[in-house]
């Protein structure tokens, strides 16, 4: 029945300039064409809230916008953003997407791993099934990172984690040691949320 829907709605997208579509019954073998009248646009409107469905192939939530992050690091401290200081971030159902550049500009007293708010908990699911990488570009911060980093976000989180894979696999946190007072993050990832 989805195949079967997603099918009309392929139909509906493709021949919408036509003013008319096909319809095949394959229970019939038949084929129906059917006249829509000032047909040019197929849009899905959402509510201003999430109306939660019980059948989690039901698509019951978009949202999109932008969020200002507070950069911190996990024991203590934080960093101030200025210029670039909001990402975006678009919501399908439980998918995010979260893109865009932070300006990092001065610390206060920060100690430990560099965290960076998302707009919404990630997931925690099993087996780290809830396991979110993605890009993730850290420039003008005065060190040497070879290899550059990765976003990481972690299952049952607020936050995501800047990674670095050195040459031999290992893997390590992006703390307040590799670092400056002023430097930059892009990143673009994708993750499910709770």
């Amino acid at each position: 029945m989805a195949d079967e829907a997603i099918s009309v709605l392929a139909a509906l997208t493709a021949l919408a300039e036509d003013d008319e579509f096909v319809v095949v019954d394959t229970d019939q073998v038949e084929t129906k064409r059917i006249t829509v009248p000032h047909v040019r646009q197929a849009l899905m409107a959402f509510p201003a809230g999430a109306v939660p469905s019980a059948d989690a192939n039901t698509l019951d939530d978009y949202e999109e916008g932008t969020y200002v992050p507070t950069v911190v690091c996990h024991t203590s401290g934080s960093y101030t953003t200025s210029t670039n200081t909001t990402l975006a971030y678009t919501k399908i159902g439980r998918s995010v997407h979260i893109q865009g550049r932070l300006d990092v500009t001065s610390e206060t007293s920060p100690v430990g791993q560099l965290r960076i708010l998302l707009p919404l908990t990630s997931v925690g699911l099993a087996e780290q099934a809830d396991y979110s990488l993605g890009s993730a570009i850290l420039s003008a911060h005065g060190g040497s990172i070879p290899n550059g980093v990765v976003a990481c976000i972690p299952n049952d989180a607020l936050y995501f984690d800047l990674l670095n894979i050195a040459d031999d696999g290992t893997q390590s946190t992006i703390d307040k040691d590799d670092v400056d007072a002023v430097f930059n993050i892009q990143v673009g990832i994708t993750y499910l949320s709770a």
